[in-house]
């Protein structure tokens, strides 16, 4: 019995490090839907320019994302 209880709680000690994930230096992915863009749903292809903005063409307009906003060109 004695036995048991330090089996219990040795695996209890052990797993505590692996409840969580550690998000410390990962980037925030924000996913946008069709319809927070109002654009088409096929993206053609992606380029990035050296301001930093970045373009995406798809089957309806031009997308244009400066890392804080979503502007459509048509």
């Amino acid at each position: 019995m004695r036995i048991n209880c330090y089996i219990i709680l040795f695996l209890l000690c052990t797993s505590q490090p692996s409840i969580g994930q550690n998000t410390l230096g990962l980037p925030q992915i924000i996913n946008y839907s069709k319809d927070d863009y109002h654009g088409g749903s096929h993206t053609r292809g992606i380029a990035q320019y050296p301001s930093g903005k970045m373009y995406f063409p798809n089957n309806e307009t031009l997308i244009s994302f400066d890392g804080n906003k979503v502007l459509l060109i048509k």
